[in-house]
Order: structure tokens, then C-alpha cells, then sequence
């Protein structure tokens, strides 16, 4: 038999629901999306706040950065999560996304100075990067779709890490990992 708080006497209580904590008072109940939500007692009865969102520092963290000549960064998601978190929350609309054709890989933008167009080398280097976190890393030559990130979106109720690109550049490079932020380098990346 269920129990239920709400009686047909007292109306101000609230109903307990399912999954907010109330079975350990005061502990936080992690949602299935890493939401927290901190349950209190007062007076007025259990009270739940507001979710809180997972920290972005330590989204942040899980995210590869190389360094380009010319103070290009390219950034690389490691995850789905870390795939959208990278391609809606850390791009700018200015920003190039790249991600090898037709194989699963990650995410991974390039980022410059604002309003700087990247040269030739540069676009090539960062697909290289794309290539070589994917699948297709012990391949020889590798199609990677490069676009501006504004041409990049989701489909509701798409699951994580899935997009959808329009305005497609096809760069077709050797798969090469770039150099680690910090230490300024060349990514060898032949365009074919």
C-alpha cells in the first residue's frame, strides 16, 4: 500500500515525487541527465530546490585543446556529451566545425581570433585533427566534412552527439594528431 502526504483534510502539504529525495532527507537526488536537486525540511514540510545544472568547469576539463600557428586553437570533444556541449555552448557562430564523413568521431572546432578567417593550412590541419578522433585514425586518406559552426544543428529529441551540417566543405587529409595546447606546432596535415 502506497502512502501519500496529501490527505483530503490537509491540502498545503505537497505530494512526495518520485526521485527528489525525500527518502534521505536532505541528500541530493542525481537526476539521469547529472542534474542534482537539494532537498530541505522546514516547517512548512519537505521542500525540494530548483536543479542545478552539471558545472561547466568540469565539462571544461574533458575537452582536448591543440594549438595552431597563428593563435588558432582547435578544441576536441571526447564524448556525446562533451560533442554538444562543445558544438552549442563553446562554439561561436564564426567558428569552424569539423567531423570525419561517415564514420563516428568527435567534434572539433577551430577557433581563432575574432573575426580572423583561417587560411588554407589551418583548415587542413584541424580536419587532419577531426580525422585522427575518429575512426578512420589508421586510415590513409580521410573525408571530413568542415563547416561554420551557424551551419550546424540538432534535431529535437535527437540523442547526444548527433547533428545536423549544411554548407559542407569536403577536406580530404591524412589523419594526424596536433600538438598539445601550449607547445605551438605543426600538425602535419597533406592535403590530397
Amino acid at each position: 500500500m502506497a502512502l501519500s502526504w496529501r490527505t483530503a483534510n490537509d491540502r498545503t502539504r505537497p505530494a512526495p515525487r518520485l526521485g527528489t529525495g525525500h527518502h534521505t532527507r536532505g541528500a541530493p537526488a542525481v537526476a539521469v541527465d547529472g542534474t542534482s536537486t537539494t532537498c530541505t525540511r522546514s516547517a512548512e514540510g519537505d521542500t525540494c530546490m530548483a536543479p542545478t545544472p552539471p558545472s561547466p568547469h568540469t565539462q571544461q576539463g574533458r575537452l582536448r585543446t591543440y594549438t595552431l600557428p597563428g593563435g588558432w586553437q582547435v578544441l576536441v570533444g571526447r564524448t556525446d556529451a562533451d560533442n554538444d556541449y562543445l558544438s552549442f555552448r563553446v562554439a561561436r557562430p564564426d567558428d569552424w566545425w569539423f567531423h570525419v564523413r561517415g564514420m563516428p568521431g568527435s567534434h572539433v572546432m577551430l577557433q581563432g581570433p575574432p573575426g580572423a578567417d583561417p587560411g588554407r593550412e589551418t583548415l587542413h590541419r584541424a580536419a587532419a585533427i577531426a580525422a585522427y578522433h575518429s575512426k578512420a585514425r589508421e586510415a590513409g586518406v580521410v573525408a571530413v566534412s568542415g563547416t561554420r559552426v551557424r551551419d550546424v544543428s540538432k534535431l529535437r529529441g535527437a540523442k547526444a552527439g548527433t547533428v545536423q551540417i549544411r554548407h559542407a566543405k569536403v577536406f580530404k587529409v591524412r589523419p594526424a594528431r596536433g600538438d598539445p595546447a601550449g607547445e605551438p606546432g605543426t600538425a602535419s596535415a597533406q592535403p590530397c
